[in-house]
């Protein structure tokens, strides 16, 4: 099928390649998985930023791999290969980025600056700064992008500056902002929940971004030696085990939002206590025409009042 193996002209259905494939639609599915989950969140959390970070890695995740399924191997057309190839190095960077992001959000939250980035500042820098390390390799390093076996980088041509350098620097500079965000939860005064939140995105990116540059270390190996399936094996192990940790751990699960709706429902049942409450008791010791009602308000002080018996019958 070409839309496993393309048109190019050594499209031998190595046993390699097609492990690869098939992890790669593994993970397909967890992305769109956990795509739908955090636009049906959005939908109801509009302004919880830990789940729009997580709707443009998993945008960046998805294009990667549709792109990475359909046009990897299609080295028919030079012009398009090469493309393709670049393509996939950006958004390859744009999820590294997006992974720091995560954790440079978390730990200002965690450390309550006093001046925060403002998320718009994210999105440029997930978005755009990928292009200009990507313009810089393509620039720099060129024949880095291989166009005839497969279209992606080459592990054999120059790695250094396309691959090694921005992927030490990114896990790097991750690593360092979870040790110090770990470190600065004691001394945080805010909300637990929200506090163990961050604590729990921290240790996804500490995890998820060295994993997917395996993945993506791999992959390249991978292609360029499609007849060793151990470099394969990795990938499809490696990328399965990512995107299902990103769908069941990223998201709050069911018990916090049960939790968020029984204290709503406390909340309410609060404001109910906050209404004048018209309560009526009978005492043994009253007459049975006498009624006492008591009245209580707000400020908790009771009023009573009483209806005395009323007789009817007129004496002469």
């Amino acid at each position: 099928m070409y839309i496993y193996f393309g048109g190019a002209s050594h499209g031998q259905r190595e046993a390699g390649r097609q492990i690869i494939i098939v992890g790669a639609v593994i993970a397909l599915v967890a992305q769109f998985l956990t795509l739908a989950s955090s636009i049906r969140r959005m939908k109801t959390h509009q302004e919880e930023e830990p789940t729009i970070i997580l709707l443009n890695v998993e945008i960046a995740l998805t294009l990667t791999n549709l792109i990475f399924i359909l046009g990897v191997q299609s080295t028919t057309n030079h012009t398009t290969c090469k493309i393709t190839a670049v393509l996939l190095y950006y958004l390859h960077l744009a999820t590294l980025f997006w992974f720091l992001l995560s954790s440079v959000y978390s730990v200002q939250i965690i450390c309550q600056l006093k001046t925060p980035f403002k998320f718009c500042i994210f999105c440029v820098c997930g978005w755009l700064l990928p292009i200009i390390v990507t313009l810089f390799g393509y620039n720099f390093n060129e024949r880095c992008f291989e166009t005839n076996l497969y279209c992606w980088v080459s592990p054999l041509r120059g790695v250094l500056f396309s691959y090694i350098l921005p992927v030490i620097f990114l896990c790097a500079s991750c690593t360092i902002l979870t040790v110090y965000g770990l470190r600065r939860v004691t001394d945080t005064t805010e909300d637990f929940d929200d506090v163990y939140s961050h604590r729990k995105l921290l240790k996804i990116s500490v995890v998820a971004l060295p994993l997917f540059s395996i993945i993506w270390f791999t992959g390249m190996v991978a292609l360029e030696n499609p007849a060793s399936l151990l470099f394969s094996i990795i990938f499809l192990i490696g990328d399965t085990v990512l995107n299902w940790l990103l769908f069941g751990c990223w998201l709050p699960n069911e018990a916090s939002q049960w939790k968020d709706m029984d204290e709503d429902y406390y909340d309410d049942e609060d404001d109910f206590d906050d209404e004048p409450v018209l309560s009526k008791r009978r005492f043994d010791d009253q007459p049975l025409l006498s009624e006492l009602y008591e009245y209580n308000t707000h400020g908790g002080q009771l009023y009573s009042l009483r209806v005395e018996p009323i007789s009817i019958i007129s004496t002469p």
